[in-house]
């Protein structure tokens, strides 16, 4: 998928679990359950049974926001 960015927009970097999980106050491991389960916002790289999780913290808030 090609999805263009806004002429002299830096697109949002994404986070590891790690870092999605310092935002969210949560532990990684508790993130990545998470994302396996579709209960937040994330990005799958792979298609065997181990991906790698990678977030963009502007998704993760809004999704929080969305739950109060």
């Amino acid at each position: 998928m090609n999805v263009q960015q806004p002429a002299g927009t830096v697109p949002e970097p994404f986070v590891d679990a790690n870092r999605a999980a310092e935002f969210l106050s949560l532990r990684p491991r508790r993130v990545l359950e998470l994302a396996r389960a579709h209960q937040i916002p994330a990005h799958p790289i792979g298609n065997g049974a181990r991906k790698v999780w990678r977030f963009r913290l502007s998704e993760l808030s809004l999704a929080i926001g969305r739950n109060k």
